[in-house]
């Protein structure tokens, strides 16, 4: 009969018995293990959403996500200062207009002498005359007295006293007139100085205010763009602590998710390092025996089992 020989290196029992459980584990789980965890994303920070607003409001808008972006109805923020500031230019600039063209439209009035004359000319002429009437009484009794009144001598001095009297008040009268004509157009002259001098002042006044307030709106919007910075930067800070949060928790929920997989693999790691048998031989005999060469790659085989088992042992 042939003699047949096989060798067998098992482990021992309770390694089977660990080898079959963990992979009975592994299955269970893998057949209900939970589903990843999906990536989420943090969303605005309550500060980066009132920046938002802060932004759309400064430039004249509302934002709603449900209807979108609508007009305030008021203009940026700084549209008030705008506002002030164009009006007084407009108000200020019609004002000067007006007045500069009374000015320069403005005509001397030749009878405007009337209310600087000296008002006791009258008075005055009257005087003159009285005074002459009572020189030309004189010549008269001085006539009368050498008995040549009514002579061409005396006419003629009566002529020349009523020359003088007319002479005299049209003198006066003539400097009188002269002093208030000059009064008047000096009036004049000094009114329209004063209207335009107006004009400008008034016009400078509306160029200042519309500036002051043009540099007011400026002020308003860097100030108001500050702010949103900074409450923007403040909202960046939230937002990332939010998404490290939101991260944190993916990562342990992975981590719970994969804590099992580890401690299988944890199992199997002692499971693999555990030291086998030696095995065991038994010796079966059917047919011829085995040729010389077949009996000695047996025992080739043997020695090599054993020398697996001892690496195993011996790692």
């Amino acid at each position: 009969m042939a003699e047949s020989q096989v060798i067998q290196n098992l482990p021992p029992e309770y390694i089977q018995q660990g080898y079959t459980n963990l992979i009975k584990n592994v299955s269970d789980y893998v057949g209900s293990a939970p589903a990843l965890p999906q990536f989420q994303l943090a969303g605005f920070s309550p500060a980066q959403q009132q920046a938002m607003n802060m932004a759309f409001a400064q430039q004249g808008f509302q934002y709603d996500p449900t209807t979108g972006f609508t007009a305030t109805g008021t203009g940026p923020g700084y549209q008030p200062a705008l506002d002030a500031g164009l009006g007084a230019l407009a108000q200020y600039g019609k004002q000067a207009g007006d007045l500069y063209g009374q000015a320069t439209s403005a005509q001397f009035d030749p009878q405007s002498y009337q209310q600087f004359m000296n008002p006791f000319q009258d008075q005055l002429n009257a005087e003159i005359q009285k005074q002459g009437q009572m020189a030309q009484n004189q010549a008269a009794a001085q006539q009368v007295s050498r008995g040549a009144y009514g002579g061409s001598r005396g006419q003629i001095q009566s002529s020349m006293i009523d020359q003088g009297v007319m002479d005299t008040i049209g003198q006066l009268t003539a400097q009188n007139f002269n002093t208030a004509m000059g009064q008047a157009m000096n009036t004049f002259q000094n009114q329209q100085k004063a209207q335009l001098m107006g004009a400008q002042g008034i016009g400078a006044l509306g160029q200042a205010l519309g500036q002051g307030f043009g540099q007011q709106a400026q002020l308003q919007n860097a100030l108001a763009t500050q702010g949103i910075g900074t409450m923007m930067g403040i909202g960046g800070m939230q937002q990332k602590m939010g998404q490290g949060i939101l991260d944190m928790q993916r990562a342990n929920q992975l981590q719970n998710i994969n804590r099992p997989m580890q401690l299988y693999g944890f199992m199997s790691d002692i499971l693999s390092g555990a030291p086998a048998t030696m095995g065991y031989q038994y010796t079966q005999n059917y047919g011829q025996a085995g040729s010389p060469f077949s009996q000695m790659l047996g025992t080739a085989a043997t020695a090599l089992g054993g020398i697996g088992t001892l690496g195993k042992m011996f790692p």
